[in-house]
């Protein structure tokens, strides 16, 4: 007879363990199989990236750095400061003029976490197979303001398209509504947008305070913030997916993710078991964070980025980002029927 309670209670617990990484990862795989024009999404992004026209800011920014540079020196002037202090800001000068000579604002489109990943987003694509590369100079500060403004938009419309195609059906009685689906993404967006903003500046406020007494300790507490913040706003991003998968508004999203993803590790399974369970969303987020950036750094490193070669680093990228993407949308769905099977509480 105890044995047998043992066992019904080892089977008990069993039943309630979360789902595998592996298995949704497996499941992505054969979501592309059945769905493979998803691809075509992020392969458009990247070629337009690789093949088309750059948007250059190189010489308005500098202008507008050197500038700062010149008000500083009054400064320093007018309340005799040592000149020195300005150095590091010299310093920065030609790392800066090396940087935006080579970056393509066309990058602003691959926004996240709604968005078309692009493997060249970051990659000075300034010469390719069709020879060196045609710029578009941006000649002010507000026709930069306006081109970020604008590219933003167009990167969470597009990725409100891919993740609309991709997300997959939770009923088919529940139509999905595109457009409502991109007013809750904007509202998103700037909602996280908010919350890191608010979140950095408090945790810089707290380290700055710290860092009077002893410098080191401030960057330590710095650290520490930051971590933190990333990590308590991690479920927050996984809110996509039921603005998608489910049609929720965004706030509604938000307190599903975390409800169903959150940093709970504590389950009362009935009133003489309770499990605890490290929050899966951790393991997760660390695996395709590990599949995606490792495998990035091989479609970028074997085929030069002049040499046709780089389509299949492109293709390879496609496959990769969309793998992570329907892995998460396979993911939460399972979460959500672990979660209502260990509450009786149905969120989705």
């Amino acid at each position: 007879m105890v044995k047998l309670g043992v066992m019904e209670q080892n089977e008990t617990i069993r039943k309630f363990i979360p789902p595998r990484v592996v298995d949704s990862i497996i499941s992505g795989v054969n979501i592309i199989e059945k769905h493979p024009f998803l691809l075509i999404f992020p392969v458009l992004f990247d070629v337009l990236l690789w093949l088309g026209p750059k948007i250059n800011i190189q010489a308005p920014i500098m202008r507008l750095y050197n500038q700062f540079l010149f008000d500083m020196e009054r400064v320093y002037a007018l309340y005799n400061m040592p000149a020195n202090i300005a150095e590091p800001l010299y310093e920065l000068q030609e790392p800066l003029a090396e940087f935006f000579s080579s970056y393509n604002l066309l990058s602003l489109a691959n926004t996240f976490p709604i968005g078309i990943p692009g493997l060249l987003s970051n990659v000075n694509t300034s010469v390719s197979p069709l020879g060196t590369s045609q710029l578009i100079e941006l000649s002010s500060v507000g026709n930069i303001v306006s081109a970020v403004f604008l590219l933003t938009l167009i990167g969470i419309i597009l990725g409100t398209v891919f993740l609309h195609f991709a997300a997959p059906k939770n009923s088919e009685d529940q139509p999905r509504n595109i457009f409502k689906q991109l007013l809750n993404s904007l509202a998103y967006s700037f909602v996280l947008l908010v919350m890191l903003v608010a979140g950095f500046v408090v945790s810089s406020f707290l380290s700055s305070f710290f860092a009077i007494f002893l410098p080191i300790f401030g960057q330590l507490v710095l650290f520490f913030l930051v971590t933190s913040l990333v990590v308590l706003l991690l479920p927050a991003l996984y809110a996509v997916i039921p603005i998608f998968m489910y049609g929720q508004p965004f706030y509604q999203a938000i307190l599903t993710s975390y409800k169903v993803v959150g940093l709970q590790m504590r389950f009362k399974l009935n009133d003489n078991q309770t499990i605890i369970i490290s929050p899966r969303i951790l393991t997760f987020t660390m695996a395709i964070f590990i599949l995606y950036q490792g495998l990035n750094i091989v479609w970028l490193k074997l085929p030069p980025i002049d040499s046709w070669w780089m389509a299949l680093g492109i293709l390879g990228h496609a496959f990769t980002s969309t793998l992570v993407l329907v892995s998460c949308f396979d993911f939460f769905q399972k979460m959500c029927e672990w979660y209502h099977k260990l509450t009786q509480n149905e969120v989705c």
